[in-house]
């Protein structure tokens, strides 16, 4: 009797246990009113503000941030808004190269892959990219976006392949921009 009450315990243990594994943690639905997004971080997200230089001169940036529960993981999501008429179809691919870089500097790493992308149905034209972070042996990978003049970005950083995880997929997918 002992032995089949230990093997029921045991059971229960197991299932428990499993059933939690497969679970997926909460997310946090962020809606930015003065950024005009919305996206799902893993936690509740910090506020930045920061400056960045662009070839239209240095700009305020803004967004959101999380420092994932893996160690050296990073949840961004930015934007920064370029002076009326400064973006237009003729300098809009160097924009997009200039964020670009900016990261690969940043990281002080190499830039492995890139793409470009639309978001949503009215196809807002975007990149994404995989740089290479020797600093925490992993990636970058970033999502850019520009909508008239404003410049939205959807980043992660981690060790390893962890930037390539669906965990970051599904980060990245879940960003919107708003009318």
């Amino acid at each position: 009797m002992r032995h089949f009450l230990f093997l029921l315990l045991f059971t229960f243990i197991l299932t428990a246990v499993a059933g939690q594994a497969g679970e997926e943690k909460p997310m946090v639905l962020l809606h930015s009113e003065g950024g005009r997004f919305s996206v799902t971080f893993p936690m509740k997200p910090k506020k930045h503000v920061a400056k960045v230089a662009t070839s239209a001169g240095e700009c305020e940036l803004r967004g959101y941030y999380v420092l994932g529960d893996i160690k050296d993981t990073l949840y961004l999501t930015t934007y920064f808004d370029l002076p009326k008429g400064t973006i237009t179809d003729a300098n809009r691919q160097t924009i997009f190269d200039e964020r670009r870089e900016a990261d690969v500097k940043s990281a002080k790493g190499k830039l492995i892959t890139e793409k470009k992308i639309t978001l949503g149905e009215k196809k807002i034209e975007g990149r994404e990219y995989l740089i290479e972070r020797p600093a925490v042996k992993g990636h970058d990978r970033g999502r850019i976006y520009i909508k008239g003049d404003r410049v939205y970005q959807v980043y992660a950083v981690g060790p390893g392949d962890w930037a390539k995880s669906n965990a970051v997929t599904k980060y990245l997918d879940s960003f919107e921009i708003e009318e």
